[in-house]
């Protein structure tokens, strides 16, 4: 019985000394392995980026990737010619170079420009996309100006403004300032001018000059001898009662009347 028992612990002596061999050989296996994988990927690691640094040479170096040529869309108040003037890019100036934010940031410097796109076009392009003011107005401030919805002053040019109204008794921006009308004075004008076009574009179109000086609006329409007074809030109803107003002067002689309609009720006529 003795015996049996000293065998039965020598044999689990040597299964537990064989399991032990073997973890530790599994153990040595793996870390081979492991350090084999990092030595491949070091390698192949260092040769990426040595690749990588002789494209980058050969794209910063090469003539095939400086820029020769411009994409440029623009309206009419701008040329491609003032564009890349302001774009200031030099013979020879490499693709990777280009500062699109630089070049965007002079080209909406521009009086007419309201936004603007720069971009590469791979190898040799340079893609630019000018988005241009529209004005809605003429403003009589010593000198005439158009005005755009931003209240920017932008210069006159030629028959583009023959359809604008005139607006006057706006304050000038201060001196030193930039030409822009700040949003206060400009979004009343813009909310007046909508209200009217939304209620009878006809009429909207016949609009010659608007006084904004006061606490109301004095208008002038094309066809008729005579000024007409309007609240700077304009309900639909009041745009209405303008229209009975001027059928009724189409059919009356004279002019030259002040005609009051800021009341909800009553119509003067000075």
């Amino acid at each position: 019985m003795s015996k049996r028992i000293g065998a039965n612990r020598r044999t689990l002596r040597t299964q537990r000394q064989r399991r032990l061999s073997s973890n530790a050989g599994s153990v040595g296996r793996f870390f081979a392995r492991t350090a084999a994988l990092w030595a491949v990927s070091a390698i192949v690691l260092t040769a990426a980026i040595g690749s990588a640094a002789t494209a980058w040479h050969w794209v910063g170096t090469s003539k095939r990737f400086m820029v020769s040529r411009a994409v440029i869309t623009h309206g009419s108040h701008i040329s491609s010619k003032q564009i890349m003037q302001e774009a200031h890019l030099l013979p020879g100036t490499r693709m990777v170079d280009v500062d699109v934010g630089r070049i965007k940031n002079r080209i909406e410097k521009l009086a007419w420009v309201k936004s603007a796109f720069v971009g590469r076009r791979w190898p040799d392009c340079l893609v630019v996309r000018v988005v241009e003011r529209t004005p809605f107005a003429l403003v009589g401030l010593g000198a005439v100006y158009q005005v755009d919805e931003e209240g920017m002053l932008l210069p006159l040019t030629r028959g583009a403004y023959l359809n604008l109204p005139l607006l006057t008794g706006l304050p000038a921006p201060r001196q030193g300032a930039a030409l822009r009308l700040a949003p206060e004075i400009i979004a009343p004008v813009r909310q007046f001018l909508g209200q009217i076009s939304a209620a009878d574009s006809a009429l909207s179109r016949r609009i010659a000059q608007i006084d904004c000086g006061a606490s109301s609006m004095r208008v002038v329409l094309d066809g008729i001898d005579a000024v007409i007074e309007l609240p700077r809030s304009l309900p639909g109803q009041k745009v209405a009662q303008l229209g009975q107003v001027l059928e009724a002067l189409r059919s009356r002689p004279g002019g030259g009347e002040t005609i009051n309609l800021c009341y909800d009720n009553l119509a003067f006529v000075n």
